[in-house]
């Protein structure tokens, strides 16, 4: 029997990427098209490739990782959040270098007064100078619609009009890492060839590589 997937290092490697992705892509699929589709693959796989097996579990792999990610989704489209006019008080769970079109995810603690148990939001016009970790009380518009920013998955996104307070986290490691990031910031702070580059490397923070 011809082999179609030579037993190399990195054709094996390429093969188990492209069935763990194939699994994730099913696992965000409906459940009977995923069913007829993972059966038939596996079926054909078994009988013309004994080394398919392989592929087949890490295909299966990714099922399971799509099936968790289609569930934290749906919980999360489940959650009736609160539009319009808001007053939110607000956990910053971004540095500000990960603030990709002027936005960052943060935890919502309470909305207009009353404590909130539910998923979070992407945050938009919050002032550069606030910290992660930083708990802000801030006014502005609440629209809801789930959707990915980076590795997070929100219920919506508050637009910040205005911020009433802002306060810095207690956490001395949280501060701790916000101390060094803007010391960093300060020593490379776009003077010098390079400065970006090098502030970019150490903290994330890309705003001046282009500079450099």
């Amino acid at each position: 029997m011809k082999r179609y997937l030579p037993e190399l290092p990195a054709r094996w490697c390429a093969a188990v990427g492209a069935a763990t992705w194939l699994g994730v892509v099913l696992g965000l699929a409906r459940p009977i098209a995923l069913g007829v589709i993972l059966s038939t693959v596996a079926a054909v796989g078994v009988i013309l490739w004994r080394p398919a097996i392989v592929l087949i579990v890490f295909c299966a792999l990714g099922v399971g990782s799509g099936w968790i990610s289609a569930g934290r989704t749906a919980a999360i489209e489940a959650v009736e959040l609160p539009t319009g006019r808001v007053e939110a008080s607000l956990k910053v769970a971004e540095d500000h270098s990960l603030r990709s079109y002027g936005q960052i995810v943060a935890e919502i603690i309470s909305l207009d007064g009353v404590g909130w148990g539910g998923p979070r939001v992407a945050v938009r016009n919050l002032p550069e100078d606030v910290t992660v970790g930083a708990v802000v009380v801030a006014s502005g518009t609440m629209r809801d619609g789930v959707r990915r920013v980076r590795d997070e998955i929100v219920a919506g996104t508050f637009v910040v009009d205005a911020v009433i307070a802002a306060h810095p986290s207690g956490n001395p490691i949280v501060n701790g890492g916000n101390a060094v990031r803007n010391a960093v910031a300060n020593r490379y702070n776009g003077d010098h060839v390079g400065d970006g580059l090098l502030s970019g490397f150490l903290t994330g923070d890309t705003d001046r590589m282009l500079a450099s």
